[in-house]
């Protein structure tokens, strides 16, 4: 809450969480980037790097006056498209930056193959490789579809849960509240990282349209990775080097005799 920050931050730098969330996809986070613009014109605010998606002059204009009433709003983008978007129409001061997710390349240990194709598919919205699962078990692929969002319970989130839902109490802004409430959510971010490192590369092929999958397993040669038109591929240019990257839409109809031949080779 604003309160809780205020007494346990005075004065500093606001960073708000980069993905891609920024716009009307998902209109929860944008509800609270813009509440937090609104309410806290007195500190420094950035945007950590985002893509955006507007899908109404409405909302765009909204967001533009939220923003230009803020002093002091830096907005990190990791797309071109979102780069133009908020410089022609937003208005905001804007930096084309890359994905925190490539900063992490080389650094997680992988697992060892253990199926022909892992498919990291979203379980959200945004869901879009259905049938390409079938295209591949048909051939004799071993296939496993997973999502991140399938998270396993574990000590760590329960203890990060319960002190989430105590955060808006009494002592919420204490030190030692704030202390144990970072440190927990620290663990809690490193165990989702393992998992979502060691996730994709279970495959010796990986399809995902999650971006920060991608970016995480940066597979060698033999692995495809497979984004739809409105995310990832728009981004490869600035973002990732020439791995095979072609939309879903266009893989589920032509390329799965080619996915599956490619399985046999590297089998």
């Amino acid at each position: 809450s604003e309160r809780v920050l205020r007494r346990a931050m005075p004065r500093g730098v606001v960073l708000i969480q980069g993905g891609g969330n920024f716009g009307t996809l998902w209109p929860k986070h944008q509800v609270h980037r813009e509440r937090v613009l609104r309410e806290l014109r007195d500190y420094s605010v950035v945007q950590l790097p985002q893509s955006l998606h507007f899908e109404c002059s409405q909302a765009l204009r909204a967001t533009r006056e939220v923003i230009a009433s803020h002093p002091d709003f830096m907005l990190l983008v990791r797309d071109r498209t979102s780069l133009r978007i908020a410089q022609e129409e937003l208005g905001a001061r804007t930096l084309l930056c890359s994905d925190g997710a490539l900063l992490l390349h080389g650094q997680l240990r992988r697992a060892q193959p253990d199926v022909d194709f892992l498919i990291l598919a979203r379980s959200d919205k945004e869901r879009s490789i259905d049938g390409l699962c079938a295209a591949l078990t048909s051939s004799g692929s071993s296939v496993v579809t997973a999502d991140w969002l399938d998270e396993p319970s574990s000590l760590t989130r329960t203890i990060a849960l319960v002190l989430r839902r105590r955060a808006y109490g009494r002592y919420a802004h204490s030190a030692p509240f704030q202390h144990a409430l970072t440190n927990q959510w620290d663990r809690l971010a490193m165990q989702r990282l393992r998992r979502g490192c060691r996730l994709p590369s279970r495959g010796r092929g990986g399809l995902t349209h999650r971006l920060h999958a991608h970016n995480l397993a940066r597979p060698p040669p033999e692995r495809a990775l497979i984004s739809p038109e409105s995310r990832a591929s728009g981004r490869r240019p600035r973002l990732t080097p020439n791995h095979t990257i072609t939309s879903v839409a266009s893989a589920i109809r032509k390329s799965g005799n080619r996915l599956c031949s490619r399985s046999s080779r590297i089998r």
